[in-house]
């Protein structure tokens, strides 16, 4: 084990030492990862490994963090749908370089004395941990996507690729507003904005959703709106006091709005598997709708009009046994990772390998009412 001697009210505690990453596509990564250190730094020194593209938001809600930029796989899109060979081409440099830059990245754990990894998503920082024989913990949302049985080209595409993003793991953790391990997790931005009614929606889509998404807005005489992405404006509080939320389907969006008690229009991106599965999850709990591009001219309309009847009463369904979380899970979280860290730093792949067996069996016996 490899630490620091704190002071700490007297005595010396030992501080580990532990380094998360995130993906660079979309908020929600980068959200937890920001969410997850500001839960974690009063205990471990972190060290934070993200993209370049979301690394101003890690800038800006942790200004003092040790924050190391690496690449990341991205999708390639047109409009609302995946472009699945364009995707294999453009990533393909990363591909190659890979192994390069999980070398730079196990150099630098070393270097750190790094005693555990916590990644959301991202294959570089486990494969550098693999190397170097650290306990890995995985904490996402797409790993749902292992959890539901479909046989659809993009379900099947999803999860050959979420095994393949999320790399070798000790222990797996799903963070979903619906049958997860741990519910909605806020960053303290979102949890210290009061939760008003204000008048105005909330458009939180990439400019080729936006602009369709205004046309309609506009169309139907919705002129209260705000517009995000938008440096010059917070989002938190725009949420926080708004009627609804229109979006896409990613899985922070939609679990931000709804634990604030906001509901959701969602257009989840074509051809992604997670996000159909996402929007489907929000109508069965009964917080918003979905749309398509196709018929947003009926189903937005619809959402409008029922905005003040939200969260809706719906019929019994085949969705009925699923299990939903609408509040902030953060201190559950914690705990887990907590215990993680406790129960896996310092020990090989065999001992490891023990604990997780054990972990698994102990969850098995709980959930069939087993457990003494």
């Amino acid at each position: 084990m490899n630490c620091i001697f704190v002071r700490v009210k007297g005595r010396y505690n030992c501080r580990m030492n532990i380094a998360m990453s995130c993906a660079g596509e979309g908020f929600g990564h980068v959200s937890r990862m920001i969410s997850f250190a500001q839960g974690l730094r009063g205990n471990y020194g972190l060290v934070l490994f993200c993209p370049a593209s979301v690394r101003h938001h890690v800038e800006r809600q942790l200004p003092d963090a040790r924050i190391i930029t690496i690449p990341f796989f991205h999708m390639a899109k047109k409009e609302d749908r995946i472009l699945y060979g364009r995707t294999v081409r453009e990533n393909a440099a990363k591909i190659i370089r890979f192994r390069r830059v999980v070398r730079a990245i196990r150099r630098y754990l070393a270097a750190a004395r790094i005693d555990a990894v916590i990644s959301d998503y991202e294959p570089y920082l486990p494969a550098a941990a693999k190397a170097l024989d650290l306990p890995v913990l995985q904490v996402n949302h797409p790993g749902i996507v292992l959890r539901y049985s479909s046989f659809s080209p993009d379900a099947l595409v999803a999860r050959v690729t979420t095994r393949l993003m999320m790399g070798r793991s000790d222990r797996r953790l799903t963070v979903s507003f619906y049958d997860g391990d741990i519910g909605p997790i806020l960053r303290d931005e979102l949890l210290n904005t009061p939760v008003t009614q204000g008048s105005h929606y909330v458009v939180y889509a990439k400019p080729t959703y936006r602009r369709r998404i205004v046309t309609e807005l506009k169309r139907l005489g919705v002129r209260d709106y705000l517009l995000f992405p938008d440096t010059e404006l917070n989002y938190a509080e725009a949420l926080a006091s708004c009627r609804g939320l229109i979006t896409s389907a990613g899985h922070q969006s939609l679990s931000e709005a709804i634990t604030l008690g906001k509901p959701v229009f969602a257009i989840p991106q074509r051809g992604q598997y997670e996000q159909r599965l996402n929007a489907r999850m929000l109508v069965a709990s009964g917080w918003g709708m979905k749309g398509r591009f196709s018929n947003i001219h009926l189903t937005l309309p619809a959402f409008l009009d029922s905005i003040e009847r939200f969260p809706l009463k719906l019929p019994e369904q085949k969705d009925a046994d699923i299990r939903f979380c609408f509040s902030h899970d953060r201190d559950k979280a914690i705990g887990e990772i907590n215990r993680f860290v406790v129960d896996y730093s310092g020990k090989d792949a065999v001992q490891r390998l023990i604990v997780t067996t054990q972990y698994v069996l102990n969850n098995a016996f709980h959930s069939l009412g087993l457990a003494g």
